[in-house]
Order: structure tokens, then C-alpha cells, then sequence
């Protein structure tokens, strides 16, 4: 590596983007712990307001990823634009078609679950646009 490649700003911000999501999920990580030992050491209304403390830590994502955004090149915004909503779109299919799937029966599922099945998603797109692009 050239010291002129080791320079560019694209490089800070990937370590700056990988400390900020880093941050995130570290307090993500800390926010569910914290909250599944006080819903159990906790009665009353106070177990709603420690249940949503792993949603607060996650709302600093989405202002991570629109920071990471703005200073990525067009193209690569372009990639992550359409596998967010390729993952959007598939992420509502699976979500109805469970929907009716409970209604015939099948185990009602937590919304915690939709996350996953997004990044599945978004993962898989960006995946399958890499090997295509080859």
C-alpha cells in the first residue's frame, strides 16, 4: 500500500464507520443485558421502560448508516440504496405471508425477528450483486 492510498479519506471513514457501528451494537449488546436482568428484578410499569432500552441503544443506527452514506461514491450508494429496499420489500413479503400462516395455526413470532430477516435480505443482495458483477 502506497502512502497516498493509506491517506485517502474513504479509509478514515471505513474505520470511522466500523467504530461507529462498533459503538452501537456494543451498547445494543450491554442494553439487552441490562434490560433482561431488570425485567426479571423488576415489577410494574419501570419493566416497560427497561424493556426498551436495547430500542434506544439501536436508534443510534440509523444515524450511523446516513452518516456512512453521505460519503460514500454514488455508486456504491446506489448498491446499498437498492439491497435496503430489495430487503425492504421481501422483508413485507415474508412478514404477510407469517401473518396468514399464523392465522392458520403456525406459532405467532416476535417482531425482533424482522431485523434479521432484513439483514438476511440486504446481505443476500449485496452478495448476489458482487458475484454478478464479476
Amino acid at each position: 500500500m502506497t502512502r497516498a492510498t493509506a491517506d485517502l479519506p474513504e479509509k478514515r471513514w471505513g474505520k470511522e464507520y466500523g467504530r461507529d457501528l462498533g459503538i452501537v451494537f456494543g451498547l445494543y449488546g450491554l442494553a439487552i443485558g441490562v434490560s433482561q436482568f431488570g425485567q426479571r428484578h423488576t415489577e410494574g410499569d419501570a419493566r416497560y421502560a427497561i424493556s426498551l432500552l436495547p430500542a434506544l441503544a439501536f436508534a443510534g443506527l440509523p444515524f450511523v448508516i446516513t452518516r456512512m452514506m453521505r460519503r460514500v461514491d454514488e455508486r456504491l450508494r446506489d448498491e446499498i440504496r437498492n439491497s435496503i429496499v430489495f430487503s425492504f420489500l421481501w422483508t413485507a413479503v415474508v412478514a404477510v405471508a407469517y401473518g396468514f400462516l399464523e392465522g392458520a395455526g403456525a406459532p405467532e413470532q416476535s417482531m425482533v425477528w424482522v431485523w434479521p430477516v432484513m439483514m438476511v435480505f440486504v446481505v443476500s443482495y449485496l452478495v448476489v450483486n458482487r458475484l454478478r458483477d464479476r
